[in-house]
């Protein structure tokens, strides 16, 4: 009984101290955006409105990093992000210029054209797909959540937002949609008066590492000797380069890779 007692004593402080943590976070955001929001393109308005989407360490030295996403009317702006590194004492290192300045944007209030299956098809027609949806297993203020049917390979969720172009910010319908047939997590934006595609992204990264000419690593050109990769090896097949400059000489060393299994 005393070791459960203590270990609930102990799971409450760790969670008092990690609300404390992520409220001094957020204060010092606030105050970091309400000095330099007008260093950013920003309005005062959008000194509030943002809130965290995720708070992952710096995959080099633990450093946390805050991402950012932006809320206007209660919708994200799909476009509007930032990414903040933050200190040891959680004040502000780094604040991306990802926010979006709505003051001069014109902001669209018109009636939804395209409800959220019009949205779901017009994804699909763009990805070539012609399968159906299945009924709506879920729907709140928030979101909605289709069944997969035979479209996809898990279950479709759609939610109003905005998207911000050059003049407006735009009402759409925010389609989250693996296919059936492929290995994608399609995230598209579809104008909600129009129902056409003004975005479309994916959450899963391909990297073909040695057909894609757009992603080479110089160190080595193939996976094999990618994986295998040696800095020793590589310093001394690629050799120092001494300086020709007057004065103190140097020897330049090609930079260490990440990890030897980097990719």
């Amino acid at each position: 009984m005393k070791s459960l007692r203590a270990a609930l004593l102990c799971a409450a402080s760790t969670l008092c101290a990690w609300n404390a943590s992520a409220q001094s976070v957020d204060l010092n955001i606030q105050e970091y955006l309400k000095i330099h929001y007008s260093d950013l393109g920003l309005s005062q308005n959008e000194m509030d409105n943002w809130k965290e989407e995720a708070d992952i360490p710096h995959r080099f030295n633990g450093t946390p990093t805050i991402y950012l996403q932006q809320v206007i009317n209660g919708l994200e702006v799909l476009n509007g992000t930032a990414v903040v590194v933050l200190g040891p004492d959680d004040e502000v290192l780094h604040f991306g210029r990802g926010l979006i300045n709505s003051e001069e944007l014109v902001t669209d209030h018109l009636a939804k054209g395209a409800n959220h299956l019009e949205a779901i098809n017009a994804l699909a027609r763009y990805l070539s797909i012609e399968e159906s949806v299945g009924i709506i297993i879920e729907e709140n203020s928030d979101f909605i959540e289709m069944d997969k049917g035979t479209l996809a390979s898990q279950n479709i969720r759609v939610s109003k937002a905005y998207w911000a172009t050059e003049d407006h910010l735009e009402l759409v319908w925010n389609v989250e949609l693996s296919p059936k047939n492929g290995n994608d997590s399609r995230v598209a934006a579809i104008d909600a008066e129009t129902g056409l595609l003004l975005n479309i992204g994916n959450k899963v990264v391909h990297c073909s590492f040695d057909a894609n000419p757009y992603h080479a690593h110089s160190d080595c050109p193939t996976i094999q000797k990618h994986l295998n990769y040696s800095y020793a090896q590589g310093s001394s097949a690629q050799g120092s380069t001494n300086s020709t400059a007057s004065g103190p000489q140097y020897h330049v060393f090609p930079s260490p890779i990440e990890s030897p299994k980097h990719g």
